[in-house]
């Protein structure tokens, strides 16, 4: 739970840092659509590390398990994976 104000405002942040960019839902005008950008693709690697990271040091938290369990074997498949699915603007 976030406000709305407060979650418009980080994305805000987000498009004008040029991690992200926003349009138009085409099939609903007044929603919006997000997408990475390259610059916010290559955060990719710093987000999996906070992953792991959490992972490792709250050990009762089973979010994304699998993930994890990946991305401590073959990190590197993990990141080409995630950035593969990525619809880049």
């Amino acid at each position: 739970g976030i406000a709305t104000n407060v979650l418009s405002e980080r994305f805000d942040r987000l498009e004008k840092a040029g991690v992200i960019t926003k349009a138009r839902d085409p099939e609903d005008g007044r929603k919006r659509v997000y997408q990475a950008t390259e610059r916010g693709a290559d955060l990719i690697p710093v987000l999996l590390d906070l992953a792991l990271w959490g992972a490792k040091h709250t050990p009762d938290s089973d979010g994304h398990a699998d993930l994890v369990s990946q991305a401590r074997t073959d990190r590197d498949t993990v990141i080409r994976l995630l950035r593969e699915n990525l619809s880049l603007a």
